[in-house]
């Protein structure tokens, strides 16, 4: 998920710049034309489309990042052997920590 944001990002991020600057040379000099069959309503979706495309980018970024964390707690206290059960929280915890990682209650041994 992490790499799946990463080349959106990538991508739109780049899009957007060409486009607004299109669009900013557009507005800005009265004698700029468009040529081969591109229209501003062309580059405005452009803009649109790789702007959405680098949002969503670093959003699967973030979760992605997230999910790869979550699964590396989940595994090494899935390899831990016994777990301890937190009577506050209602958590699973490694027996080797001496808290429990959400609530820290001190966990009894």
């Amino acid at each position: 998920m992490f790499l799946v944001g990463l080349f959106m990002t990538c991508f739109g991020i780049p899009a957007t710049i060409w486009a607004a600057r299109i669009l900013y040379i557009l507005d800005s000099h009265s004698n700029a034309r468009l040529t081969g069959g591109l229209t501003e309503e062309n580059i405005i979706a452009v803009a649109v489309i790789g702007l959405l495309m680098a949002v969503v980018g670093i959003i699967l970024m973030i979760f992605g990042k997230m999910k790869r964390k979550n699964q590396a707690i989940s595994d090494s206290i899935s390899n831990s052997g016994k777990l301890q059960y937190c009577t506050h929280c209602q958590t699973n915890v490694n027996p080797t920590d001496g808290k429990c990682p959400i609530c820290n209650q001190k966990m009894r041994g």
